[in-house]
């Protein structure tokens, strides 16, 4: 399914104003309704779902007015695509792509937002009482088309973000029941007491506004796809541009193997109660846990792992971004890859405590001799995004080129960096 869209940028991101009909909403989208499952004394609770109950009486009100005449109903309905009912983003992999919500430019100022499948693929951010009201109407009204904003691929805690904007400044909502249904206390939460996807998220936001950010103003809510980045991007008058998802999956992947499991068990307590200290007994191995784990449920070294990521962006960008022949490392894939590549190199970095700058770049510069301009690095995602880093990984002499899957890249790498292995 098609449906043009205008690409709307604001200072949050881009979305897509586009009208879809009520029928196909109700089978791609979906609302993941909060419920309390268990409630103790002491104030602790066990809840499912993070978004509004259905108020049926509101829902049956409007389906009323969608029988009338002069039923209308202007206002946009805000949906989060590539968002799974678990409340992750769908996986970017060759293997999903086929489900993945996308655009497609058709002129300078329009785009096809494809639709790819029934799948519900969709969070309603807002409007969900309005799209219900349609649930039970006649074949016929179903087929009335929705203004709606669609975001792609955005992040839980910025669903939560706009919703609560939207409902705070523009009518009465009870603050303490959009924290409850969303899991995030957008104000006054202590740091203390962040889940992992919170604190990536606030990080984020950190790299894009920090001075001494290498991806200061290069980080924006777009899809993760290169496409859309490099539209938004000329758009902006920027070089170059990351989706804010991209970051924060790649940060999630340094403190976290389930950040699902994690925000439920710490939801399970009042706020004033949490502590990242809960999380302490999830890892079960040692060689499970990711590399920053440790300083994350210490939330005392957040700035540990701050710093890191500035000094190791800082170093990419000085040794690597810094060619204009490496122009991939700015892609999804490329991020995504240094992402990997810094996972890799961390464990032995926090045993040597080697997280400086002047560290990562004697470690990076290592790969300066990888021609990533070579067609090989940009081939679809998920293969461009592991032969680079493969190659960096080879170059810098932590990997053996043996060991490389790819029995086509491994000989390319054996021709043109060799066996750096240490």
């Amino acid at each position: 399914m098609r449906f043009p869209a205008i690409p709307v940028n604001h200072p949050i991101g881009v979305f897509y104003l586009t009208a879809i009909p009520a029928s196909v909403l109700l089978k791609v989208c979906y609302s993941s309704p909060h419920k309390r499952l268990h409630a103790e004394d002491d104030g602790s609770v066990q809840d499912v779902g993070h978004q509004r109950r259905l108020d049926i009486k509101r829902v049956s009100a409007i389906a009323r007015y969608l029988e009338t005449q002069d039923a209308t109903l202007p206002g946009t309905i805000i949906l989060a695509a590539n968002s799974t009912m678990s409340g992750l983003l769908t996986d970017t992999s060759d293997s999903a792509a086929d489900l993945r919500w996308k655009v497609e430019r058709r002129n300078d100022y329009v785009v096809d937002l494809i639709v790819p499948t029934t799948e519900k693929m969709a969070a309603v951010v807002d409007g969900q009482h309005r799209l219900m009201g349609f649930e039970d109407l006649s074949r016929d009204k179903q087929e009335m088309k929705l203004p709606c904003a669609v975001f792609l691929d955005l992040p839980t805690a910025q669903q939560a973000s706009i919703f609560a904007t939207i409902n705070f400044n523009q009518k009465p909502v009870n603050k303490s029941q959009t924290y409850e249904l969303f899991g995030y206390n957008l104000e006054d939460e202590p740091e203390f007491s962040w889940s992992p996807d919170k604190l990536a998220v606030n990080f984020t936001r950190r790299l894009n506004i920090d001075d001494e950010s290498s991806l200061k103003g290069h980080i924006k809510v777009a899809a993760i796809d290169d496409r859309v980045l490099d539209d938004v991007s000329r758009e902006a008058k920027q070089e170059w541009l990351v989706s804010t998802a991209t970051i924060v999956e790649g940060i999630l992947s340094l403190i976290t193997t389930d950040q699902k499991r994690d925000r439920d068990i710490l939801n399970r307590v009042p706020v004033g109660e949490r502590r990242r200290t809960l999380l302490s007994d999830q890892v079960v191995c040692i060689r499970q846990s990711p590399p920053f784990r440790k300083l994350y449920i210490d939330s005392n070294r957040d700035i540990v792992i701050y710093k890191t990521l500035l000094n190791y962006f800082s170093a990419v960008n000085e040794e690597l971004w810094s060619d204009r022949g490496n122009a991939v490392l700015h892609k999804t894939a490329g991020i995504q890859a240094l992402f990997r590549v810094l996972k890799e190199l961390l464990p032995e970095q926090i045993k040597q405590k080697a997280l400086s700058k002047e560290t990562w770049k004697s470690i990076l510069g290592k790969a300066k001799i990888i021609k990533f301009s070579d067609a090989r690095y940009t081939e679809s995602s998920g293969r461009g995004r592991s032969r680079i880093q493969d190659a960096i990984l080879v170059a810098i002499g932590v990997k053996r080129v043996e060991d490389v899957r790819d029995p086509d890249f491994r000989q390319y790498l054996s021709e043109t960096i060799g066996n750096t292995y240490a």
